[in-house]
């Protein structure tokens, strides 16, 4: 092995041994021919002697792979070391290296491996922080939990049908309302009252059993949320090994998103009751409009004066 392993000493000295210069073109990053500056075409050109002198190379980081990648980077070796060989024009050879050498020594390409070490430390962080944040949703926000919406889509619909958020009537026999008005007809004051009466006793029957069916369906759905949490048994009211007070206090957060979840629901039970009474103020007020605007007949004036 020789002590300079730098193949572009080697190729400097061999060229420097049979006369030649060794200068490449300035065209910038543009390939162009190659053009020499001696004075060949002045003088008569005198060729010495070839020893037959040759030198083989290889890639000096080419088992290394975390070495940056460097294909014009050759070291001097023996031949018993070499595999494949490629044979290129020596200022071809030189010219491509330095444009690569200009190429490669870019910001972009020397930094290459540290941006894509930082992009990468960046989007892990990123998608850690996203799962510690829905990790943190699941485990404190009731919405984001399949059985809890499909609770809250359930009482909505059954309120919706009761009294409709658009106008404030209902659908069919669902419908609930507290006055009961029959504009073709005129009634007496106690006979307007009973009738009145009457329909109020009946529509807080249908609240107290619509009322009813969301407990229900709010138990089923705390039950079945707290099975898979493993909770469900400090919810049963009759178990024999009592949870301890360690368990308890890890399922707190559970019981917190339960409050809440009840609340909203609460909330959307008033905000029915809250419509009921506005839409039952609302149709009153126009029947008692509606009303007001009738006029006797002139016939019916006469008889009454005449009585």
């Amino acid at each position: 092995e020789p002590e300079d392993d730098n193949a572009i000493n080697h190729i400097l000295r061999l060229r420097k041994k049979q006369g030649w210069l060794t200068m490449l073109p300035q065209h910038g990053f543009v390939y162009k021919n190659q053009t020499c500056t001696t004075d060949v075409a002045k003088k008569k050109t005198y060729l010495f002697k070839d020893e037959g002198e040759y030198v083989f190379c290889l890639l000096r980081n080419g088992n290394n792979p975390k070495a940056r990648y460097e294909p014009y980077d050759f070291q001097i070796s023996s031949e018993a070391d070499g595999k494949d060989m490629e044979v290129t024009p020596v200022m071809n050879w030189l010219y491509e290296r330095r444009l690569f050498n200009m190429i490669i020594n870019l910001p972009f390409f020397v930094k290459f491996r540290i941006w894509k070490a930082f992009i990468r430390w960046k989007v892990n962080v990123q998608s850690s922080k996203k799962n510690n944040s829905w990790m943190l949703m699941l485990k404190e926000l009731f919405i984001v939990d399949v059985v809890f919406q499909s609770c809250l889509l359930y009482v909505r619909a059954l309120c919706e049908t009761a009294s409709s958020s658009n106008g404030g009537l209902g659908l069919g026999d669902s419908a609930i309302i507290f006055v009961k008005l029959d504009r073709s007809r005129s009634y007496l004051l106690d006979e307007f009252y009973n009738v009145q009466r009457h329909q109020c006793k009946h529509a807080f029957g249908q609240i107290e059993s619509l009322r009813n069916k969301i407990i229900e369906m709010i138990k089923q759905s705390c039950l079945k949320v707290a099975d898979m949490e493993g909770a469900k048994k400090l919810f049963e009211p009759d178990f024999k090994n009592k949870p301890k007070y360690a368990e308890i206090a890890e399922w707190r957060h559970i019981l917190a998103r339960f409050t809440r979840f009840i609340r909203l629901v609460d909330e959307i039970f008033q905000d029915l009751l809250c419509r009921l009474i506005n839409t039952a103020v609302r149709l009153l007020l126009e029947f008692f409009i509606s009303s007001d605007k009738v006029r006797l007949s002139n016939e019916k004036k006469n008889e009454t004066l005449i009585r």
